[in-house]
């Protein structure tokens, strides 16, 4: 018995290690897409956005350039099609093979780490389903990590619908419909201690979003936003507090009560 135990000892340590992946070297990570606020510190740069994927598991990436423990990776290359459309897909889980990993080099790179696209894959959510009669009411925290902090369940709130989208924007032409609760159901929406953000997040699930809030494929030509009241039933809530952090997520159930508002025009 004194062996067994001796032995499952040993074994603890290769349960916990972090997965080593080495600069230059071809990689595959594992995660959700997240778009990202470059810290770039010229004014002119400082509100473009990018795109990185947020790791299921901290990793560490070692060579060179030094040893770095991370789990966000912002990803850069392939063809300008398949890198537009990943803005598209922020939130869906991931499979990312990088042709290589390597350091952060120009004030553009906004993580330790950058993932220089060679192929993407989307997989399966393993997020509880949306079955409104099985779903737990009510936003409960389940999972923490460096990035995150993960709630389950349900909240039904009632608030404005943003759909932002311009195809001009050089920092950011991803189409992107966001919801901000009203005062009455905003305390539904999970605040940490020191956060002092107001409720505010995206739905990951952008189609879906677009059909039960009745909005059309595209906007009318010269237009880049539109706003309009709802009540909407949502799953699980993403929490994002990283330091790079842009919005938070969550998942459209249902819509109802619907009340579309004026289209904006494009700004020059």
């Amino acid at each position: 018995m004194k062996k067994l135990f001796i032995a499952t000892l040993a074994l603890v340590p290769m349960f916990c290690q972090a997965q080593t992946f080495y600069y230059g070297e071809p990689a595959v990570l594992t995660g959700k897409l997240l778009k990202i606020k470059s810290q770039h510190f010229n004014p002119e740069f400082a509100k473009e956005v990018q795109i990185a994927v947020s790791l299921d598991q901290q990793v560490d990436v070692d060579g060179q350039a030094g040893l770095v423990k991370t789990k966000l990776i912002q990803i850069v290359g392939g063809s300008s099609q398949v890198y537009s459309s990943l803005f598209k897909n922020e939130g869906k889980a991931v499979k990312v093979k990088c042709a290589e990993l390597f350091r952060a080099e120009t004030a553009h790179h906004t993580t330790k780490v950058l993932c220089d696209l060679d192929s993407i894959q989307y997989v399966s959510h393993t997020v509880p389903t949306a079955n409104t009669t099985t779903a737990k009411l009510g936003l409960s925290l389940y999972k923490t990590d460096d990035e995150f902090k993960y709630y389950k369940g349900q909240v039904t709130l009632t608030g404005t619908y943003t759909r932002s989208y311009n195809p001009n924007d050089e920092f950011d032409d991803s189409d992107n419909i966001c919801f901000t609760p009203d005062a009455t159901t905003a305390k539904l929406i999970p605040r940490p201690n020191g956060d002092t953000r107001k409720p505010y997040f995206c739905f990951s699930n952008f189609e879906t979003a677009r059909k039960q809030l009745n909005l059309n494929a595209q906007l009318p030509r010269g237009y880049c936003s539109q706003k309009g009241k709802a009540t909407v039933t949502i799953q699980g809530y993403d929490l994002f507090y990283a330091e790079a952090g842009f919005h938070d997520l969550s998942k459209l159930v249902s819509a109802k009560n619907v009340v579309a508002g004026q289209a904006g025009k494009c700004r020059n």
